[in-house]
């Protein structure tokens, strides 16, 4: 690890007898146009900041006498992509703070606020059972929540959310003040440096090692013990810095 670039930072060596290795991942943009520039990511606390210091920012200069009606509809609309567990949670709590809080401070805005989730599949919460995705499509329709599923997202502009429909493949494009990027995860770069480095050790020791750890898996691979692979036990990995496989 070496933070030799960053201002403030201290590089040093650390021994260890076992490591918990619990880095997560890191945002995948799937290389969308736009999105780094645009879009506030949702794995920090710092991001989190961000995107509460940005709606706030959104709120206020609605609140302007000065701002047209148009202006306020494009300002008060929050979008977040993404369909998982990140993107459903982020839009569930903005809907909150809508009914609890900007209620209370901005009731004159009310009607121009506007929440939407884009999702590429069909159902939120893919992953989980159908009666889950069905409850939650359920709740954001309590709540108000605008979903579009079977679109993707193909540019994210200063303004615009540009996206195009899976049935037509016709390109829609949506307004917004404030846009949170929750459409996946990729492997952290740490985890390829430890990857390399454990490939490296097991080089004409373990072939299973090295062709497990070769596998193209979103985190490094653990035995069913958590135990990473090709590490004699002296690292377990958890969480998305993880990739469970039973190789024998």
């Amino acid at each position: 690890m070496s933070g030799d670039q960053v201002a403030g930072k201290v590089t040093f060596d650390l021994d260890y007898d076992i490591l918990l290795y619990a880095v997560g991942a890191q945002t995948n943009d799937f290389n969308c146009p736009g999105v780094k520039e645009h879009a506030f990511f949702f794995k920090e606390i710092s991001d989190a900041r961000k995107v509460r210091e940005k709606i706030i920012d959104m709120f206020e200069r609605a609140s302007l006498p000065t701002t047209t009606p148009e202006e306020r509809d494009a300002l008060l609309s929050f979008v977040v992509v993404g369909g998982g567990p990140t993107g459903v949670e982020v839009a569930a709590d903005l809907a909150d703070f809508v009914a609890d809080d900007a209620v209370e401070l901005y009731p004159h805005l009310m009607d121009y606020i506007k929440i939407s989730l884009i999702d590429v599949g069909e159902r939120l919460l893919s992953t989980y059972s159908e009666d889950v995705s069905e409850a939650s499509k359920n709740v954001f329709e309590s709540k108000s929540i605008e979903v579009l599923s079977g679109c993707r997202v193909v540019e994210i502009t200063s303004d615009e959310v540009r996206m195009k429909q899976k049935a037509d493949d016709k390109v829609k494009i949506l307004k917004y003040g404030c846009a949170v990027w929750a459409a996946g995860i990729k492997e952290n770069q740490l985890t390829s440096q430890l990857k390399e480095s454990l490939i490296q050790k097991n080089m004409g020791v373990s072939d299973l090692n090295v062709t497990s750890l070769r596998a193209p898996t979103r985190g490094i691979v653990v035995d069913e013990n958590l135990q990473v692979r090709g590490s004699a036990g002296s690292i377990m990995a958890i969480g998305d810095a993880a990739t469970v496989r039973h190789d024998r």
